[in-house]
């Protein structure tokens, strides 16, 4: 299974969280993914952790079931009747769940479009252009790209030992660390609680945020007084 790389996550999760933002947020919202490939895992993290409901359809059920191993998807289906009943309860109560389902997509998405089943986002495969038209000309909205800030660096940490108790506090510091002001910092704070979570044993360990170079000193500064071990990169700047 090819993993995309965490910061890409992060800055999917920001382009979604601030779309959210607009739209009242992604509590009771369903995301359509097809395809559990690396650009498909980093789009189900980002939505989960907005919030969305999600749907994701491979025809690749051993792919599928690494993923649930390594705690990317919360239920792995047969079928679309059995995703729906999970889906339904979690939409309901504006739950985020990551449902994943073993099936041909194009049968699949003939199926949904045949039970009216909507999806509110969605992020396809170019592989199912014609089904997936169909559920834009219906309103489904296209899932975000990437759009990272060229103002700010992409801080990345990691320890070698002990990720239980330093993850956590280097989390804080960086949390502490981000400016008020920012329109960001908000969904960046929600990124540094809540990713773990959803990130799963993938990352155990590895953790990245954007910053302001002032807000990076800060916390450079705060984490090694406190975790002297942890490892500390930046300068990633992709724009």
């Amino acid at each position: 299974m090819l993993l995309p790389d965490l910061g890409e996550i992060h800055d999917q999760y920001l382009a979604l969280a601030l779309l959210a933002r607009a739209s009242d947020g992604l509590g009771g919202k369903l995301l359509l993914r097809v395809g559990f490939d690396a650009d498909g895992i980093s789009v189900l993290i980002a939505a989960a952790l907005a919030g969305a409901a999600v749907l994701c359809i491979d025809p690749e059920p051993e792919l599928l079931r690494e993923g649930l191993r390594h705690g990317l998807c919360d239920f792995l289906v047969a079928d679309l009747s059995e995703a729906l009943r999970i889906l339904k309860n979690e939409i309901r109560q504006r739950r985020a769940v990551l449902v994943c389902v073993a099936a041909d997509p194009e049968v699949l998405l003939k199926e949904m479009g045949e039970r009216g089943v909507q999806p509110d986002l969605l992020s396809a495969e170019s592989s199912t252009p014609y089904a997936t038209a169909i559920l834009r000309e219906r309103g489904a909205i296209p899932f975000p790209a990437p759009d990272a800030d060229p103002t700010a660096e992409r801080i990345e940490w990691s320890v070698a030992s002990d990720p239980a108790r330093a993850m956590p506090g280097l989390a804080r510091i960086a949390s502490a660390a981000l400016d008020e002001q920012r329109r960001d910092t908000p969904p960046r704070r929600v990124w540094l609680a809540d990713s773990p979570r959803w990130l799963g044993r993938s990352w155990a360990g590895r953790q990245c945020v954007r910053m302001t170079p002032s807000e990076a000193e800060v916390f450079i500064r705060n984490a090694r007084a406190e975790f002297p071990a942890v490892s500390l990169v930046r300068n990633l700047r992709q724009a």
